[in-house]
């Protein structure tokens, strides 16, 4: 690693450029931070790495952490690109205002049993009914290839992975394009929180080959609001939204999807929306364009929605299409 910090109470890295690094570890690596009450990452440019992380941070009791106004693009990693595994004390992590693009994550073999994304935050709370914001950023044309069998038992997930304990995650304001996934095993967008909301997202040109959904959710209460998905391809798999239940959070699951846009969302089954073991569900206000699946734009299995599931001023506009078996498919 370029700089390694190791038990500081604030530290600030800001208006540095790099470039044309080449090796592992990262060129910012945190660790054992505990007790800090403050970390920034501010106003950076990061480019031509080969095989070398950005940011690798880990400590406890961990106050503020902010990754704001860096550049981020033309990278090659072998592991996370950003990574960050902490434990909030009372506290908060923002991305803001970043440019993460054209960069590459590579997996081989060698990372069958690792879990690597393009950028990864877990934290762990202290307290509860804190948050982690990823706002007013832009997320392109990066891409995650693998040699065959590199992620056969499922470990790496993809681009982005955000795995909150008893906190919210907000995702907001984010252009999210022309990124490919080619990988069966990967998933693209990975979210587990308390509470996890989406708005005012523009998620378009984005390929993908795997059996999940584009964004995939572990969480009690989701929010998807005012945000545009177009031009998802996956034949593969399942399309824009994959909400699974595991045994613990079964019927608790609250779900509201409103005033969104899925156009031309191609996928093998729920082009739009899977779900599973939904407490209740409002689907609202969504307008649904030539967004074709094998079987079923909106599928909803496992005894989902035992209060009520709303789906009110639902706008389809489907043309061409055949072969085509039903926009609501519910067991």
């Amino acid at each position: 690693s370029m700089i390694q910090v190791i038990k500081c109470n604030a530290f600030e890295y800001r208006n540095n450029y790099v470039a044309n690094i080449t090796g592992y570890g990262s060129i910012l690596n945190l660790r054992k931070l505990d007790q800090m009450w403050y970390c920034s990452v501010r106003s950076n440019t990061v480019t031509q790495l080969s095989g070398t992380g950005i940011i690798s941070a880990e400590g406890d009791s961990i106050n503020t952490l902010v990754i704001e106004n860096n550049n981020f693009t033309s990278n090659v990693f072998l592991n996370n690109g950003i990574d960050i595994s902490v434990v909030l004390n009372n506290g908060k992590i923002t991305y803001f205002n970043n440019t993460f693009s054209d960069n590459i994550l590579k997996l081989t073999n060698e990372t069958l049993y690792h879990n690597y994304n393009l950028l990864s935050i877990s934290a762990k709370l202290a307290t509860g009914s804190q948050n982690t914001l990823f706002d007013s950023s832009v997320f392109s044309n990066n891409s995650v290839i693998s040699t065959p069998g590199a992620t056969q038992y499922g470990y790496s997930y993809g681009f982005l992975s955000f795995q909150i304990a008893n906190s919210s995650i907000a995702f907001h304001n984010v252009t999210f394009r022309d990124n490919s996934l080619t990988d069966n095993n990967l998933k693209a967008l990975f979210f587990i929180g308390d509470t996890v909301s989406i708005s005012a997202c523009n998620f378009t040109n984005n390929t993908k080959n795997s059996t999940e959904g584009f964004i995939f959710l572990y969480s009690s209460n989701i929010n998807i609001t005012d945000s545009y998905f177009g031009n998802l391809n996956d034949t593969h798999g399942k399309g824009a939204i994959d909400i699974a239940t595991p045994a613990y959070l079964k019927y608790l699951c609250k779900v509201v999807i409103t005033n969104n846009t899925f156009e031309k969302i191609t996928a093998f089954t729920g082009s739009v929306l899977t779900a599973s073991g939904i407490l209740d569900m409002v689907f609202d206000s969504n307008k649904i364009v030539d967004s074709f699946p094998s079987s079923g734009t909106i599928v909803m299995t496992g005894s989902t929605c035992k209060p009520f599931c709303n789906f009110t001023n639902v706008s389809f506009n489907t043309t061409g299409e055949t072969g085509y078996s039903g926009a609501f498919l519910f067991s």
